[in-house]
């Protein structure tokens, strides 16, 4: 009798683990939009609840390498998080109970160093700023010039709300700031240099990496 109560607490001790581990586990993972590298300049990150309900989860996450609990800052779904020093990033999400796994991005931020824009430079954010769209509708690109701010979706790259520099040709080829570059990053880290032409700056017509967008205000 004695060695059916020991196999049967030991059968209930087994169970216990199993179901705490399971209670740890139950809840929806957690996707950030920003992968671990080394940037330059402020960047922006967002944390999303994958998986079943995942709409209702509520997320913690820390900068200090800590392990995210209830206890550590509740992330803002409706804003971002804006990063501009080294940190490694945690993250986790709550549901019903349950909590999901640890996501984790580790960052090296470089300091950006403000650049001094030439009248050519000028010239070009002036005539590039607003929204456009291919005809077809399925690349997007949005130029925000007073803060230079750049969001794309270009051939299936997308990046939201990025830092950018400008970069146009000296002497009378970009004399009215007609042509240059845009160095950004897109929402993967990898660096995105776009080529930028208008052929006419009294048209709504601009060409980015040589293919013709159209403003849309």
């Amino acid at each position: 009798m004695k060695k059916v109560f020991q196999t049967l607490t030991v059968a209930f001790a087994l169970a216990t683990v199993m179901f705490a581990v399971s209670a740890c586990s139950s809840g929806p993972s957690t996707k950030i939009s920003l992968k671990s590298g080394e940037y330059t300049g402020e960047q922006l990150v967002t944390l999303t609840a994958e998986g079943k309900d995942a709409e209702n989860a509520d997320i913690y996450y820390t900068l200090d390498g800590s392990e995210p609990t209830k206890a550590s800052v509740k992330y803002d779904k409706e804003k971002k998080i804006h990063l501009n020093y080294d940190c490694t990033l945690k993250a986790r999400s709550y549901l019903n109970g349950g909590q999901g796994p640890v996501s984790e991005a580790t960052y090296k931020i470089k300091e950006s160093k403000e650049t001094k824009l030439s009248e050519n430079d000028r010239g070009l954010l002036l005539n590039i700023r607003g929204s456009y769209a291919t005809e077809d509708g399925k690349n997007t690109i949005t130029v925000v010039t007073a803060d230079k701010l750049i969001t794309f979706n270009i051939d299936g790259k997308k990046a939201t709300e990025r830092p950018f520099t400008v970069d146009t040709p000296e002497g009378e080829e970009g004399a009215h700031g007609l042509t240059g570059t845009l160095i950004t990053q897109n929402d993967d880290g990898e660096e995105v240099k776009i080529k930028v032409r208008m052929d006419d700056p009294y048209t709504d017509e601009v060409y980015f990496n040589d293919v013709k967008y159209i403003y849309q205000g």
